[in-house]
């Protein structure tokens, strides 16, 4: 059975890809009893996504919010470009960067590693965790994962 969040949720990625657009990411905050909706975008070719097409995006799911009343609280939304350093909390982002260097930041220290600050290629991701250096890190010691990016060479 499908809830709540999880419809609204499809409802969002449905309208952002007839734009053209994948949705990479959903955050949901609640603050002061409002809700506020982050949504992280990304085109399917990984070209840039401007202001223009936040914008865009933004006005086409209020316009679908709006006219359907799917949401009865008040709320904000927020649309942004997924960037270039991402967070890595779903398990397709965890895939989409096999073979690149990420950034772990763990709950505690790893053997093999001497810090809980982990910078390394991603070798692998599976239902146990992830292997950076042909070590694995579990999942629950994974407090936050993110890409990187080499300023100096211009790629990951």
């Amino acid at each position: 059975m499908v809830n709540q969040t999880e419809e609204l949720e499809i409802q969002i990625k449905t309208i952002i890809n007839q734009l053209g657009y994948i949705m990479y990411d959903l955050e949901l905050k609640k603050a002061d009893n409002q809700n506020k909706f982050i949504i992280y975008v990304q085109r399917d070719d990984f070209s840039s996504v401007d202001l223009d097409d936040c914008v865009l995006i933004n006005k086409e799911i209020l316009i679908k919010f709006d006219q359907e009343n799917i949401l009865k609280d008040e709320y904000t939304l927020e649309v942004s470009s997924a960037g270039i350093i991402r967070k890595l909390r779903l398990p397709k982002h965890f895939e989409q960067e096999i073979g690149n260097v990420i950034e772990v930041k763990t709950s505690k220290i790893v053997e093999g590693f001497e810090d809980k600050l982990i910078i390394g290629e991603l070798q692998e991701y599976n239902s146990d965790g992830i292997k950076i250096d042909n070590i694995i890190i579990e999942h629950e010691n994974i407090k936050e994962a993110k890409t990187t990016f080499n300023f100096e060479k211009g790629n990951k």
